[in-house]
Formats: structure tokens, C-alpha cells, sequence
């Protein structure tokens, strides 16, 4: 089989009462959930016969999943640890988990910021388990591959690193993601059609290797009636997310006539709600000139990558149905770790509190698991790990008690294992929680999503998002699926009520104010030394068209920000 991380080799595991089932848990990245779920409209615009349509009628298929911060490394450390953004810092792309859970700090960390900070970072972050380390400790077999994304010194084994992608930190510190606050409304990412191409030969070649792993993996196991071990096989996809790549093949799978065309609010950017308007420039959809032909061919690239993430995920399930392995002993889930705006809401990429960036698949199928069920219950990407525990018959709860989510095995109509404390069942009148401190966005944002109800409200740090102008949103996304009617101003109790909701849960000002303090230590440690001339041209490169009035900004940014510091000597979890 596959090599194992050291440190997962190392736990103890638990006695058996009777095998437990397999876990093949497949993952994209950026597939959007409505595409996933049957009645939506997004999903009559491509085939997808496996992700779809097989786990729609053998599974149970949660079709309003969010995820708990709509960017890659935040969104991923979140599912893996059972555990909400503010309370493991994990803020961006450029922050993973500093260390295992036994202190080993992060290859990937260290390099970029050293052991001190690491070592910091580590004792801030609050988790006492991954989704691997919890299935390691009751016997399962972990076997990864592909993209993982959360650091915590998974990948310092140089063979866990041969088949498996992504460290946790992407590029280190980022000026792009430190500097967010100081509000420079310029562009940071190509044009969408500069990232949309139609007509590559030989598509995302990182994920048809993934998928040969899998199956060279599946090929080695035995017959499942002599397999004593119960494994869980992690495969994971970077596809569907940008750049929009595909050709002829997948096109073929795309229904254009089923293509929306996105609606945009006029007015753009002066009328817009700042935050958006924001969103947009700085993913360079600002351009007034799109015409419905080259909206359209971003849209149709896309969902010819969903249907390429399709044939491939569905490649290693047949690969483990031809080895005797099925629905009877394995549980089969899929997720996505955020999705992808698609020029909806004249924005790509994620970020966003859209439902297009923050609705995610979540299916399942296996061992007692309802056929043909669709659950509209509100669930969440934080309800992965305990839901996971579940499959593998945990029965020591105790040691899980610091979880944000719960299990969603017995709304899926299998047995649960849980208490009931660790269990979300059909009737709970539930609240989704989700938040955003990253690039492409200028303050944190927050989003409470409790029965037809979507509310978004915004970081207030620093005079440039004053209440007056940052105000929340509230949005009925039942009566308006494409989110374009504000309704705060007319239904105040619902935006009191969900704002009581989000406050009962954390301190939206303390944790947009500590957020946007880490930003700025990290920019004064690696940016602040430079000469002017230095910073500017790095400055340049990152935001197209930078000029001196943006730099002047700037100034006037790291002036405000550093009067909200904490005084000299008292605690940080920053090392300057």
C-alpha cells in the first residue's frame, strides 16, 4: 500500500468490535454545490453522471452544505479539524496549521516564517484533531493523495509529499493579502479571459496522476471479503478551480442552451455596495465591456471542468467496485471546499458570501445511507469530521467536545453512533456560520444562513469601513435564488435576530481587528524594511496600476493601523 505519514503510523489505534466500514471520501476544489444538486438550475447545465445523478439516487445528497470560509487553505483547515476559522487562525491561503498535534512544527511554515513564529502560531491554534488523526485512532488504515492544503506537518515526510499536493502556505507572506486593508482598488488577478482557454490537449495532468494513484492504490488491496483493516482512501482534485482550462471533450458535456446568463445590478462600481465593488476590481471583472458571448465562455469552461472532475472521481469508484467493494461495506462521500463565482455577481474565483462561492457538495452513500434523499436542512463543511467519526463507529465522544459541527449520518437515515448533542436532526432550527479574512477582499466579512435567510455583515476596523458605509446584507434566498434584493433595511428584526445569532457564537469586531493586526505585523516583518523605490516596484506587481496616490494610501493605512496595536510587552501572536 501507499506510504503513510509518519505521524499517523505512530497512533494508537483501537480494539475492533467487528470491521468497520471502508471510507473513500473523493474532494474537488471550486465546484459550485448547486451544480450537485438535481433541482437546482445551475446543475442543468452539465452531466455529471457520477457526482450527481449516481450519489443523488444511491446516496443522500446535503444540498445546502457551506463552507465555513470560502478560500482553499482557510476552508480546508476548518473541514479537517472540526473547527471554526477565528478559533485556529488559519485567516488565508498564506497560513496553514504551524504544527502536528505533536508539536512538530510545519516544514512549509518554518521556511517562510521561521521556527519563533511557527512555534507561536502553534500554541494559538486551538485543535486537538484532523479528520486523519481521528480515523487513524480508531483503526483505519489513511491512505492520502492529492490536494491537501492545511499544513499541520502532514507533508514533512518527503513520501507523503510524493503523492499528495499543496502545503498549507502557498507562496508565504503575500502583499496582496496584508495590505487588503489599506483598501487599494486595483487589480490583482488576470482578466477572466486571460485564464479561460477551450481548446488545451492535455487538461490538469496533476489530477489524471492523482487518479492513476487511487487506482494503483485500489489495485493492491485485497478481495474485500479477506481485507481485515478498514482503510480510508483520501482523493483529491484541484479541478474545477481556475484557470478555466478544458477542450472538445468536456465542452461536449456542457448544455449551453441551460447556460444562465448572471444578472449584474447597474450602476457598477459607485452604486454598488463597497465591499463587492472591491471584490470585483480586485479580481479584474471591472472592465464595463463583457458581452454575453465572453461571459458565456467562462461560464460553459467551467462547467466543462466540473464534467473532466466527474469522469475522474466516478474512475476510482469504479476502480473500487471492481475489487468487490460497494455500497454494502464502504461509505462513499463527496465534498468541495468552496465553490466558484463564475462572473455571477461580476466576480470569478471564490471569496465571496454568494452562494456560488460559499455553497458546497456534500454527499454521501454507503451502509444504511437513504437512496434518492435530499436533505435541505442547513449543514456545514465543519459537519465533515464528527459525521466522519460516526462512520467509523466512534464511541469515546468525550475527547470531541471542542467540535463546531455535528454529525449528519442520521439525517442521511444511517445509524449514528453519537450522542446527541453530536448530532443535527431533521427539525433543529439550525444557523450556518461562515467568514473571510483573505485577498480579494478589503475587510472581514460574516455570513449567518438560518432558514431562508442569508445576513452578511463586515468588519468595521479602521475608519475606511465605518458601519455608515460597510452596512449588512440580508438576502431571502429562497424568493431570490441570484441574491439582488437587500432586505435589511425593511425586515430590521431578521437582522437583529441573526446578528444576535452570529454574536452568541463569536466577537465579529475583536476577530476582524486581530485578523487585520496579524496582516500588518507580517507586513511590517517582511515588507516594511524595504527602500520605497523596492516597495513600490513590489507594490507594482501586485496591484496593475498602482500609482502614488495608492501609495499614499498605503502610508495612511500602516499610520492608522499601528495606533491599534497592543502597547509595547503585552501578549502577541505575532514574533516581530
Amino acid at each position: 500500500m501507499a506510504p503513510i505519514a509518519i505521524f499517523l503510523s505512530l497512533l494508537p489505534t483501537c480494539a475492533l468490535s467487528g470491521k468497520r466500514p471502508n471510507i473513500l471520501f473523493l474532494m474537488t476544489d471550486s465546484m459550485d454545490g448547486r451544480v450537485i444538486d438535481p433541482q437546482a438550475t445551475q446543475a442543468q447545465a452539465v452531466e455529471l453522471p457520477f457526482l450527481r445523478d449516481f450519489l443523488s439516487s444511491e446516496g443522500t445528497n446535503f444540498v445546502r452544505t457551506y463552507v465555513n470560509s470560502p478560500q482553499c487553505v482557510p476552508s480546508r483547515t476548518s473541514m479537517c479539524t472540526g473547527r471554526r476559522t477565528d478559533q485556529i487562525q488559519t485567516w488565508s491561503n498564506e497560513k496553514g496549521l504551524a504544527a502536528s498535534l505533536d508539536g512538530t512544527l510545519d516544514d512549509g511554515c518554518v521556511s517562510f516564517y521561521g521556527k519563533d513564529q511557527c512555534a507561536s502560531w502553534a500554541k494559538q491554534q486551538n485543535y486537538s484533531e484532523t479528520i486523519f488523526t481521528g480515523l487513524a485512532k480508531l483503526g483505519y488504515g489513511v491512505n492520502l493523495y492529492g490536494k491537501i492544503d492545511i499544513g499541520a506537518a502532514i507533508m514533512n515526510d518527503k513520501k507523503v509529499r510524493a503523492t499528495t499536493a499543496a502545503l498549507g502556505w502557498h507562496t508565504g507572506p503575500n502583499l496582496q493579502i496584508v495590505t487588503r486593508s489599506a483598501d487599494i482598488r486595483r487589480p490583482t488577478k488576470q482578466r477572466p479571459l486571460e485564464l479561460t482557454k477551450e481548446n488545451v490537449d492535455h487538461v490538469h495532468p496533476e489530477d489524471w496522476q492523482t487518479v492513476e494513484r487511487c487506482q494503483e492504490w485500489i489495485q493492491k488491496l485485497p478481495p474485500a471479503e479477506q481485507n481485515a483493516e478498514p482503510f480510508f482512501l483520501y482523493c483529491s482534485l484541484d479541478i474545477p478551480h481556475p484557470a478555466f482550462k478544458t477542450n472538445a471533450t468536456w465542452l461536449a458535456k456542457v448544455k449551453e442552451d441551460k447556460i444562465e446568463l448572471p444578472q449584474w445590478p447597474q450602476g457598477f462600481p459607485q452604486s454598488w455596495h463597497p465591499y463587492d465593488s472591491y471584490m470585483s476590481i480586485s479580481k479584474h471583472v471591472e472592465e464595463m465591456n463583457y458581452t454575453t458571448e465572453e461571459i458565456m465562455k467562462v461560464r460553459k469552461t467551467y462547467y466543462a471542468m466540473c464534467a473532466e472532475a466527474d469522469y475522474l472521481l466516478n474512475r476510482v469508484w469504479l476502480s473500487l467496485t471492481a475489487k468487490g467493494y460497494g455500497l454494502n461495506n464502504t461509505f462513499l462521500v463527496y465534498v468541495s471546499d468552496h465553490g466558484e463565482m463564475n462572473m455571477e455577481h461580476r466576480q470569478i474565483w471564490k471569496n465571496s458570501m454568494y452562494e456560488a462561492s460559499t455553497r458546497v457538495p456534500f454527499a454521501i452513500a454507503g451502509p444504511g445511507v437513504a437512496k434518492g434523499h435530499r436533505v435541505t436542512q442547513l449543514t456545514s463543511l465543519v459537519d465533515v469530521l464528527p459525521t466522519l467519526l460516526d462512520m467509523g463507529q466512534e464511541t469515546n465522544w468525550d475527547r470531541h467536545v471542542g467540535l463546531a459541527g455535528k454529525s449528519v449520518l442520521q439525517l442521511a437515515g444511517a445509524t449514528s453512533f453519537a450522542p446527541a448533542q453530536f448530532v443535527v436532526t431533521p427539525q433543529e432550527p439550525r444557523a450556518i456560520f461562515a467568514q473571510y479574512h483573505s485577498n480579494m477582499a478589503n475587510t472581514g466579512s460574516y455570513m449567518v444562513r438560518k432558514g431562508p435567510w442569508k445576513y452578511i455583515s463586515f468588519g468595521h476596523t479602521l475608519a475606511a469601513f465605518s458601519p455608515k458605509v460597510y452596512t449588512p446584507l440580508l438576502l431571502n434566498v429562497d424568493e431570490d435564488p441570484s441574491e439582488l434584493q437587500n432586505l435589511a433595511a425593511q425586515r430590521g428584526q431578521i437582522v437583529e435576530q441573526l446578528e444576535a445569532e452570529l454574536r452568541m457564537l463569536l466577537d465579529p469586531s475583536e476577530i476582524d481587528s486581530r485578523a487585520k493586526r496579524e496582516d500588518f505585523h507580517i507586513y511590517k516583518r517582511f515588507f516594511g524594511s524595504l527602500c520605497q523605490d523596492e516597495l513600490r516596484k513590489k507594490l507594482k506587481a501586485n496591484y496593475q496600476g498602482f500609482d502614488d496616490g495608492d501609495f499614499e494610501k498605503l502610508q495612511k493605512w500602516a499610520k492608522e493601523i499601528s495606533a491599534t496595536l497592543p502597547p509595547e510587552g503585552s501578549p502577541t501572536t505575532f514574533v516581530v
